[in-house]
């Protein structure tokens, strides 16, 4: 589907810095005049904000399958509420993941099926797609030295998972290198923002 606005993801495993090069690219499309609009998965929204508060706390006990559905939920009225109206009325959705963590982390992470999980998520999705997929990747070792005490559920789990993790979303870049960009998330922050905004001005033009 084409609109007037554009959909960007930012991507890529724990640690490797998205939520600050989410800041300083809204920062800069903000200066330059584009209305953004903010997406945070899991979050975002009435159901966002109590969808975020199970799949994270450490003392929900969900089974992989049900923890996958609680996010596809979650996008699904994301898409309604706010990447659809915003993308028709021609302004810059930035969001903070989307399907591809469910595929890395639900998919590869917890062995769950990667067809169900496509399938469902172009469902939910209605199969919009973003229009560019910033990954930032690492090593394990080093966005496991960025690890801090206070962690989530997801994040406290083991580096066998988060292993398995990298390994999606280094599939998933090698199997659809049109939509992506990768960076490396060990350079420097601003090294990274000037890279990462050079490329979404790609996009917008």
């Amino acid at each position: 589907m084409d609109f007037p606005g554009k959909y960007v993801v930012l991507e890529g495993p724990d640690y490797a810095g998205k939520d600050v090069q989410c800041g300083f690219l809204i920062n800069a499309l903000e200066k330059e005049g584009h209305e953004v609009v903010f997406i945070r998965e899991p979050g975002t929204g009435w159901l966002g904000d109590g969808i975020r508060k199970i799949l994270l706390d450490k003392k929900s006990d969900l089974v992989p399958t049900a923890e996958m559905l609680l996010f596809m939920a979650n996008r699904a009225q994301i898409l309604k509420e706010f990447i659809l109206p915003c993308l028709k009325e021609g302004k810059i959705v930035i969001s903070s993941r989307d399907r591809l963590s469910t595929l890395s982390y639900q998919g590869y992470g917890r062995g769950l099926s990667l067809e169900m999980i496509k399938l469902i998520g172009n469902f939910a999705m209605e199969k919009v797609l973003p229009d560019l997929y910033i990954i930032l990747m690492a090593s394990l070792d080093v966005l496991m030295q960025r690890k801090g005490v206070d962690t989530d559920r997801i994040e406290s789990e083991s580096l066998e998972f988060h292993e398995r993790v990298l390994r999606g979303y280094q599939d998933f870049i090698v199997q659809n290198p049109e939509i992506t960009a990768v960076f490396d998330a060990g350079l420097s922050r601003e090294k990274i923002h000037s890279q990462i905004l050079e490329s979404v001005k790609r996009v917008l033009e």
